[in-house]
C-alpha cells in the first residue's frame, strides 16, 4: 500500500516487483484473496481506513526485504518465509501482539533470521546494563530427585552426561613436592597439563583432593611424562603407610584423557 524507507528505500512499484520475482501475488484490496498480507509503513488514507476497522494486521515492507535477504543466505535450504517480528509490525489487531513477540527476544534480536552488524549494534545499545540476579539454588530434595533420575537413565543404558563421568570419585593430582604439604602447595605446584586435567575432572563430577591425607581419595593421577619411576615408587610407599586406608588407583594422566574422550571409565589397571 506504500513505499519502503527502511531498511532500504523502495517505491511501491519496486516492492510489487520484488514480490512477483519471489513467487508472490499482488492484490489492490485486502479482501481479494484469503490470507492477504497488507504491506505499509506510512499512514495513508487507505491505511488509516484499515486501522479504523481494526481487523487486519499491517506489516512493514522491511519484512519483505528481510525474507528475500534470508532466502539468499539460506540457499540450498527449504524456502520458508520469516515469522513476523515486532519490528515488522506497523499495526496490530487487539490482543494479537503475543503472536509476534515470541519471534524475537526482549531486546528485539530475531530467533529466525541472521542479524546484520548494524542491527546488532542497535540491539546492544538497547540492552544497557542488565542487573544480574542471584542464581537460583536447588533445594537438597530437588537436587537428589534430579540426580536419581539421571542415574536411572544411565543404569538403563543411556549415555551418561559429560558432567556425570567421574561422579562419586575423588582425584589427587600428584606432582613431586605436593604430596605432603596440604592444600596450599597442592594447588600451586601442578604443571599446566595436570591443571587442565584437574579442570576437566571437576567438570565431569570428580572431587579434587588437595592432599594425600584427604579422606576418600579413589585415584591418584600422575603425569608420566614428568614424574620419574622413583617418584612413583615413593608415592606408592606413602600410600601403603597410611593406616586403615584403601589404597587408591594410581593412574597416568592418559587414563583421565582417554576416559573423557571415550565417555566412559576405562580399566585403571591398563593405565
Amino acid at each position: 500500500m506504500t513505499e519502503s524507507t527502511f531498511p532500504e528505500k523502495k517505491s511501491k512499484a519496486e516492492l510489487e516487483q520484488l514480490i512477483k520475482a519471489n513467487g508472490g501475488k499482488i492484490y489492490q484490496t485486502n479482501t481479494a484473496a484469503l490470507d492477504t498480507i497488507c504491506i505499509a509503513e506510512r499512514r495513508t488514507v487507505k491505511v488509516a481506513s484499515l486501522q479504523k476497522v481494526g481487523d487486519t494486521n499491517i506489516i512493514r515492507p522491511s519484512w519483505l526485504i528481510d525474507c528475500v535477504k534470508q532466502n539468499v543466505k539460506d540457499v540450498g535450504l527449504p524456502d520458508l518465509v520469516l515469522p513476523f517480528e515486532p519490528r515488522h509490525i506497523f499495526f496490530i489487531m487487539e490482543d494479537r501482539d503475543e503472536d509476534f513477540n515470541i519471534n524475537a527476544d526482549r531486546f528485539g534480536d530475531s530467533y529466525a533470521r541472521d542479524t546484520s552488524i548494524e542491527e546488532l549494534q542497535e540491539i546492544l545499545k538497547k540492552m544497557g546494563i542488565v542487573k544480574q540476579e542471584a542464581p537460583a539454588v536447588l533445594d537438597a530434595s530437588t537436587s537428589q530427585r534430579i540426580e536419581a533420575r539421571i542415574q536411572e537413565k544411565v543404569n538403563s543404558g543411556y549415555t551418561a552426561p559429560c558432567g556425570w563421568l567421574f561422579r562419586g570419585l575423588s582425584f589427587f593430582f600428584f606432582s613431586p613436592g605436593n604430596q605432603a604439604n596440604g592444600e596450599e602447595k597442592g594447588n600451586t605446584t601442578l604443571d599446566l597439563h595436570l591443571n587442565l586435567l584437574q579442570n576437566t575432572a571437576r567438570f565431569a563430577g570428580a572431587n579434587s583432593a588437595t592432599s594425600l591425607e584427604a579422606p576418600g581419595i579413589t585415584h591418584i593421577i600422575v603425569n608420566s611424562d614428568t614424574v620419574s619411576s622413583a617418584d612413583v615408587a615413593s608415592l606408592r610407599r606413602s600410600m601403603a603407610a597410611l593406616p586403615g586406608r584403601k589404597v587408591p588407583h594410581l593412574v597416568s594422566s592418559k587414563w583421565v584423557e582417554e576416559s573423557w574422550k571415550n565417555g566412559t571409565l576405562l580399566n585403571e589397571e591398563r593405565k
